[in-house]
């Protein structure tokens, strides 16, 4: 091998080396941005989980609310039931008295 051609294998070789060298530069910047991806994406899992925990928080507390609006809806008709009972009981009652002063009179 002639001085000219080692001198040139020389050379080709310094640019190979340099383009690796490009190369590997590049695919560690692009692994820097993967670990910079990974770690957002890991912020998020984090974070969705902490909103699924307090969304289930927020269902039970609606559960409460809707149990104590159905109560609260509940003790009208309830006391309703109440009062038309009493007046059917008064009116029975005064039915009964009508008759017993009739029969009695």
């Amino acid at each position: 091998m002639t001085d000219i051609e080692m001198e040139k294998l020389v050379v080709d070789m310094r640019q190979s080396i340099t383009r690796m060298e490009e190369q590997i530069k590049g695919a560690f910047h692009r692994i820097d941005e993967q670990k910079k991806l990974a770690e957002s994406v890991h912020q998020l899992a984090v974070s969705v989980s902490a909103q699924t925990l307090e969304l289930k928080q927020m269902r039970r507390d609606m559960d409460i609310f809707r149990k104590d609006v159905d109560e609260l809806k509940a003790k009208p008709a309830k006391r309703w039931e109440a009062a038309v009972g009493q007046i059917v009981s008064l009116i029975i009652a005064a039915a009964f008295g009508a008759v017993i002063m009739k029969i009695g009179g």
